[in-house]
């Protein structure tokens, strides 16, 4: 008898026992994932809006110049152009590339002419890029050839940057290469 004394006491206990939650991996997921996804959002946010990361390098020097005759400082700026590589109107079988990259100097040098020229840099690009496609490579191999280039350059530049003046285009680099 004593044997069923214990046993109708575990029946009583379990009728009026409440079941324990049990975690599972569901319910884990549903907590933890929308706290990872926000940490994540949270930390690329601030990646991609932060001034220190999103500055880079600089692609412009402000240079001062001193005249000897009339002892004034004069500054412009030196902005460097991306490379530049378009394959030239060459006639065989023979395909020429020329590669080079431009600096150009602007004589004013507020911060309002630099996000002009920032602004300015792909059609800038596109001009020297679509010159050089209708170039034949022999116009450009000698030295008069690429004072003739940056002459011409530099007049079709000046047409599209209208209100900001560039005084000179410095050929950086220059090569010309052929394909066998």
């Amino acid at each position: 008898m004593i044997d069923m004394q214990n046993n109708l006491d575990d029946d009583e206990e379990e009728e009026f026992s409440v079941p324990s939650p049990q975690v599972t991996r569901k319910k884990m997921l549903l907590v933890i994932l929308p706290i990872v996804i926000v940490i994540g959002l949270l930390v690329s946010f601030y990646t991609v809006f932060s001034k220190q990361d999103s500055q880079g390098p600089k692609n412009y020097q402000i240079v001062d110049q001193t005249t000897e005759t009339s002892n004034t400082n004069e500054s412009l700026i030196l902005y460097d152009l991306p490379e530049i590589e378009v394959m030239l109107n060459s006639s065989g079988p023979n395909k020429k590339y020329a590669r080079l990259k431009l600096n150009i100097e602007v004589s004013s040098t507020n911060e309002e002419s630099i996000k002009m020229l920032e602004a300015f840099t792909p059609r800038i690009n596109d001009i020297v890029t679509s010159h050089l496609v209708e170039t034949y490579p022999e116009e450009i191999e000698t030295a008069q050839g690429l004072y003739w280039l940056k002459e011409d350059l530099l007049y079709r530049i000046n047409l599209v940057t209208k209100p900001l003046k560039i005084s000179n285009i410095n050929i950086k680099m220059f090569e010309i290469k052929g394909t066998n």
